[in-house]
């Protein structure tokens, strides 16, 4: 039977500077200093998982996911480094294995709201809509306050079918955080598939002219402007996108519709509504917001 690792001062003191240095974004310091207690610990749990923070922060996607699976490898019951070790999947398009780590670690830690929803999301990616509903409603109720999770819980419901419902969490999203024009835009799209064309053309005429440089609001207003029968208003919108995204298909096949009515005919586009984001762009997200190296657990 092995012996516990006698604790060594020295050593968590400098866990505690690269830590330090770490927090103040000094990370040429910070990985200089967790290396170092690499060096002395090659089995050091800790100093593992947040060397593997500072990859992920820094793009290094495959080093990344080798330090957090040898960090849940050291300690099975470290939930933060389960959910790191799904961020770093997911980032690489390995969407069922990051699955697999977020849901060990809400399995460890149910309050681990950032586990949730990365649960959701790949979810999502899979096509299993009933297990997303599940895990951002999970997510909503632990945070009511967190506009990302109403957002995400709002296009869940969308993914169903169940728009009236969609609509309501997009709205409790936007009333927890106005500035946030995916939510914006997601509410045009959920008053959209509720049959409210005008509501929906209103609210993306609105969300297009807030942040003019977004291109999928102008090829939702598009699609509502197509609802509506305003085919000039519907092909200037499309075009508006295009001039913003020229690889974006859905808005290519749309304008020629709106330029070919016989192709569609009024009120049926093939293209549907632009509300998703992928995997890898969320966790994207989540690194430019500086994940905190945090403690380990």
């Amino acid at each position: 039977m092995s012996q516990p690792i006698a604790p060594d001062p020295q050593l968590e003191e400098l866990l505690r500077e690269a830590t330090g240095f770490h927090v103040a974004g000094l990370l040429e310091q910070a990985e200089a200093g967790y290396r170092q207690v690499l060096d002395r610990r090659p089995e050091h749990a800790v100093a593992t998982h947040r060397l593997g923070v500072l990859a992920l922060q820094l793009g290094r996607l495959e080093p990344a996911r080798d330090l957090f699976g040898r960090a849940v490898a050291l300690d099975p019951g470290a939930w933060r480094s389960h959910c790191s070790l799904g961020q770093a999947l997911a980032a690489l398009g390995r969407v069922p294995e990051a699955r697999a780590s977020f849901l060990r670690a809400a399995e460890l830690n149910p309050s681990c709201l950032e586990a949730w929803l990365g649960a959701g999301e790949t979810c999502r990616a899979l096509g299993l809509g009933q297990e997303a509903l599940a895990a951002f409603t999970r997510a909503a109720a632990l945070d009511p306050g967190h506009a990302e999770a109403r957002n995400s819980l709002g296009v869940a419901l969308q993914d169903l079918g169940r728009a009236a419902e969609a609509v309501q969490a997009f709205r409790a999203a936007l009333q927890l955080q106005d500035d946030y024009p995916t939510a914006h835009n997601n509410l045009g799209n959920a008053l959209l598939q509720d049959r409210q064309p005008g509501p929906a053309a209103a609210q993306l005429r609105r969300t297009a002219a807030r942040w003019p440089e977004f291109a999928d609001a102008w090829y939702n207003l598009g699609n509502a402007e197509f609802a509506e029968c305003r085919f000039q208003e519907a092909a200037d919108a499309f075009r508006r996108a295009l001039a913003l995204a020229p690889e974006h298909l859905p808005a290519h096949n749309n304008l020629g519709n709106v330029l070919q009515p016989e192709r569609g005919g009024p009120g049926r586009l093939p293209g549907g509504p632009a509300h998703r984001s992928p995997v890898r762009g969320r966790v994207q997200q989540r690194q430019r917001r500086r994940p905190h190296p945090g403690p380990h657990g």
